[in-house]
């Protein structure tokens, strides 16, 4: 038992624990809401993982996913946890890549057709994953790249996995985001348990 503001007794807890597990909702706020804010805050504040469990079916399918676009948060999504729990777990790993077209540029000079754009992008995606498959050869690695919002083709893929688990921003938006609108919206969306991981501090 300790004493104090959740959130904050919590975060500090983070930095010694290999992650932290809260439900989705506690017993403060609105009974609609799908995700508390406290669950929120910790995915955003943590110093560690922070798995957000919601109520549902107890059936396993032998899978995790993550998702990866490179950054690295990503990266420690899928090195300091995906892989380790899908280990763990003796399941298979689906790393996950969605393109989606960018916005044009402002007074952009060529073109690129959305078909060659994805391809492209696919194709770099598939070889980030090798050196993971190559390092962890006791784990089953798949990877598959579609061309959809992350945070769709997250929704779409969890509906069969165990686990979902992202890193707490990627490349888009504000670098002084604490919490990416990839993660934001597979937490808000995805009713399977959910990782948010976020790269723990060097030490020196």
């Amino acid at each position: 038992m300790l004493s104090g503001p959740v959130t904050e007794t919590l975060v500090a807890e983070s930095a010694t624990a290999d992650s932290v597990v809260v439900g989705s909702r506690g017993l403060g706020g609105f009974r609609g809401m799908i995700l508390g804010s406290t669950s929120l805050a910790l995915a955003g504040h943590a110093a560690g993982p922070v798995v957000v469990v919601r109520e549902h079916g107890a059936e396993r399918n032998g899978e995790i996913v993550v998702g990866y676009d490179g950054s690295e948060h990503a990266a420690a999504a899928i090195m300091e946890y995906a892989i380790q729990q899908a280990h763990a777990r003796g399941v298979q790993l689906r790393v996950l890549y969605g393109w989606c077209l960018p916005p044009p540029a402002p007074y952009a000079s060529g073109y690129v057709p959305a078909d060659e754009g994805f391809q492209e992008a696919a194709r770099e995606a598939a070889e980030r994953v090798v050196p993971f498959r190559e390092k962890n050869p006791d784990v089953r690695i798949v990877d598959e790249q579609v061309c959809d919002h992350p945070v769709a083709a997250l929704m779409k893929s969890a509906a069969m996995a165990d686990l979902v688990v992202v890193g707490s921003r990627g490349h888009g938006g504000p670098a002084s985001a604490v919490l990416g609108s990839v993660s934001h919206g597979v937490l808000h969306h995805v009713t399977r348990p959910v990782a948010v991981v976020r790269p723990r501090p060097t030490k020196d």
